[in-house]
Order: structure tokens, then sequence, then C-alpha cells
């Protein structure tokens, strides 16, 4: 059997196999295989089933495709979406539109929150501070410390003023600027009116209350007397202060508070350092430390008018001056 399948192969090729078993081609034009012949051979020899091909529903099985999202309205999605979660960046928010079927670009991303007002940390601040004046229950929790980490001076909302005077804010800081610049441990003594604004300052390497509040009567406190002012209300905040201190007299109300204040945070951000390049540009000698400090404070008071009310959250657009005078 095996005899006659084989000779079958040949003859089907073209092939005589004669009794010596010795292959004689049968002629010349049979003497190769045409390629047709061969997928004929190939299709006649082959026991292997063809596959079946799969079916919609075992594709299915095999990929999983994802399901259709709505499209939102894309600008107001993404105002939105940015006010809500303020503390989010922008690769985090791209990834929360893709998984809500909304397909941007890092590109298209940035234009459109430049279109809307919020393409910073600042103009996303002052957009939710919007909110907050016409609604103040309109925020939680996470975008009210947005705010306050990026606008220190919204610490202070609560604290109101209506007057030249009514209100001083005080605490006793400390930079990393001035331990590079001074060489040496130095604090300053800082007093900002809640009203105007207005700054008034001390460099001391003692940084006790006391020592604070006697500036506060020797300068301060003549200046608003000058200006016929009812006796300031002072605002402090002391973590080693337990009780109120002795310095307190008839002339000088004392308030301790839960916690710094933000004013004065907001001007230790924005404002001061503009004192300090100032004393790298002029490279001020530190013998005129104070007298520096003193004429520059005056020049940003000047910014001001002293019976206008200045408003803190402003801080913020502000560049403190690096001029300093010395005459």
């Amino acid at each position: 059997m095996i005899y006659y399948h084989v000779r079958a192969v040949f003859i089907f090729l073209g092939v005589s196999i004669m009794p010596n078993h010795s292959p004689i081609l049968m002629s010349k034009a049979k003497s190769f295989i045409s390629p047709l012949e061969l997928i004929c051979l190939e299709d006649k020899f082959t026991t292997l089933p063809t596959p079946l091909p799969k079916t919609t529903l075992t594709y299915r099985l095999h990929i999983k495709e994802p399901l259709p999202q709505p499209q939102p309205s894309s600008e107001d999605f993404i105002l939105k979406t940015c006010l809500t979660n303020p503390f989010w960046n922008d690769f985090r928010l791209l990834d929360f539109f893709t998984r809500q079927g909304l397909s941007l670009t890092m590109q298209q991303l940035l234009q459109v929150k430049q279109k809307l007002g919020i393409a910073s940390k600042v103009a996303l601040c002052q957009a939710l501070i919007q909110l907050y004046i016409e609604n103040p229950d309109t925020l939680d929790i996470q975008q009210i410390r947005f705010i306050e980490r990026v606008n220190p001076a919204f610490c202070d909302r609560d604290l109101s003023a209506t007057a030249p005077g009514e209100k001083l804010v005080y605490e006793c800081i400390c930079t990393r600027r001035m331990i590079s610049k001074l060489k040496t441990l130095q604090y300053i003594h800082l007093f900002m009116d809640l009203f105007n604004g207005y700054t008034f300052g001390l460099f001391s390497p003692d940084r006790s209350l006391p020592a604070g509040l006697q500036w506060f009567h020797k300068k301060v406190l003549p200046f608003y007397q000058a200006r016929h002012c009812t006796a300031p209300l002072v605002l402090y905040h002391a973590a080693e202060q337990t009780s109120q201190p002795s310095a307190a007299s008839t002339c000088m109300r004392l308030e301790k508070l839960s916690q710094p204040s933000g004013t004065i945070q907001a001007f230790r951000k924005f404002i001061l350092p503009g004192f300090f390049e100032g004393l790298r540009l002029y490279d001020t000698p530190l013998t005129l430390l104070d007298t520096a400090f003193s004429h520059w404070l005056h020049s940003y008071n000047a910014i001001g008018d002293f019976d206008r009310y200045r408003d803190r959250l402003q801080l913020i657009n502000q560049t403190g001056c690096t001029r300093i005078f010395l005459d």
C-alpha cells in the first residue's frame, strides 16, 4: 500500500517509477513543480481542520472594550473640576478627564484654563475667594485650605477693622534670608494695621513679647496718638506666653490669637523678600540695618493712604520694593 501511495504521488508530479526504483522524468514539460500544483498538493493531503473564525462574542470575551462615556460640557466641566479640586495638578486633571470621556492634550488643557482665567495657582485662588465673597458657604474645607496656603492673609478673614489704628496684629518673626545675610540670629518685631496696612518693624536679638511691646510704646503708639486715634487693640500670637503680659496698660489693649496672623504671614511671604533683595543689590552694611529697614517701611507705607482701607488679600499681587534709602 505504501508503494502504490508513493507511486501515485510521483505520477501526479509527472515522474515514472521503474522496476529498479529509478525515477525517470516522463517529459521535459513536467520536470518542475508549478506553484498551482504545489497548492493543489497541499490541499489534497492536508488533514488538519481549518480553524473557525472568531465570532463577535468570542472577540469580546478576550478584549475588554471601554464602555462609552458621556461627553460633558467641556469648559464648564473643566472649570467646576478645577475649582472643586484645587490641589490637583494638570496630570491628575488630564487623567480624570480621560476617565470621564473627555479627551484632552496637555496643551489643550492649559489653553482652556487660560481662557477661563485659572491658569495659575494665584488666579485659581482669586476665583475661589470671589466665590467665598459671594457665598461663604459655597466652599468646602479643601478649598478653604488651598486659599489659606496660597494667600495666608485669608486666615484673618474674620478680623475686621473700620478705622486706622483700631486693630493691629503683632508677631516676632525670623527668616532664613536674615540668617544667611546677617550671619547672626536676628528677629523682626512686626506690627501691622488691619485697616490701612501700615507696618512698623524693629530688628532685635531679643524675641520676647515684652521687648516688642516696649518698642510699641516707644514708637508705634505715639504715631497713632499724634493722629488722634484711639488706643489700638493689639492682637498677638505667642505660643510661649501662657498668660497676658504685664506690659498691658490703660493706653494699650491686648488680645491673644489662637494662630499666627495670616496678614503678617502674607507680608512675610510677598513683601519682605523685597527688602532682603535690596540689601543684596545695594550691598547695605549691617551697621545701617535698622536705618535701612525703617526707611524701607516708610516707603512701603507711603504707597497707601492712611485713612483709606487697604485690602489685605491683595498683598499677594504686590511686590516689595527693593530700593533702599539711607538718607
